[in-house]
């Protein structure tokens, strides 16, 4: 997942869909895995496939700054505004690798 994230970063998001695209479904399911993996679907425009990830009830104990990713790229995602949402969308990333305790296992 953090290849992605540093994809995603670069502005490279179907890169990172893609690539978490051949994760493990159980794995994707983890409510931080999920968290990012339906970001990285609506920032390639798959938000009807995010929805399965983002209603997850593991995502709701995620810190609040993430959890507000997740909301920013549904209101992007409507209003076809994306400006707003690539921004917080790389200062949530950046603080994420900083404190990641996970693998791309």
């Amino acid at each position: 997942m953090i290849d992605a994230l540093a994809l995603h970063r670069q502005g490279r998001a179907a890169d990172a869909q893609a690539l978490t695209d051949g994760l493990d479904r159980e794995a994707l399911k983890e409510p931080r895995n999920a968290l990012y993996y339906a970001v990285f679907l609506i920032a390639t425009r798959r938000a009807a496939e995010a929805a399965e990830y983002s209603n997850l009830p593991g995502i709701r104990t995620l810190p609040p700054d993430e959890q507000a990713l997740l909301g920013k790229a549904g209101i992007a995602a409507r209003e076809k505004n994306w400006s707003a949402f690539l921004t917080l969308s790389e200062k949530v990333t950046t603080a994420c690798c900083r404190g990641c305790s996970w693998s791309d296992e």
